[in-house]
């Protein structure tokens, strides 16, 4: 049986931090086995200057797939947050199936500025059912 505790993810694509530049997916996390998210996050690594950004968060069916997302929040990091900062946005518990994505989104751009998408979620009791896709190793 796995730990029920709370745990943070984070995502850095291509083992750099993402722009809060340009409207546009700056991550998008595939769920491989279900958890409930209760946290999304930004953590800024280049303040952001000029405009806040915005970066909203999408519940989808798989990855790649944007028929049918649903917005799960937003979260607005101002102009002059500092480098190291964690903005962040609680939850009521989302649940999230085994394949399916967390993604997220530049939705209003800053002039600069970078940032790590995380999240903070708690895994679902291990059940059959969570991980029917998923093929233990030898």
């Amino acid at each position: 049986m796995y730990s029920e505790g709370l745990f943070h993810l984070a995502n850095v694509a291509s083992g750099s931090p993402s722009s809060l530049t340009s409207a546009a997916d700056i991550s998008s996390i595939a769920i491989m086995e279900g958890m409930q998210v209760r946290r999304l996050m930004i953590y800024v690594t280049l303040a952001p200057t000029v405009t806040a950004a915005v970066v909203t968060f999408y519940k989808r069916s798989a990855v790649g797939v944007t028929s049918g997302q649903v917005a799960i929040g937003t979260i607005t990091v101002p102009v002059g947050t500092a480098a190291g900062s964690v903005v962040y946005k609680n939850l009521d518990s989302v649940a999230f199936p085994q394949g399916s994505c967390l993604a997220a989104a530049v939705t209003t751009t800053a002039t600069a500025g970078t940032g790590i998408v995380g999240i903070g979620a708690y895994q679902q009791a291990e059940d059959p059912q969570n991980v029917a896709a998923c093929i233990a190793s030898a």
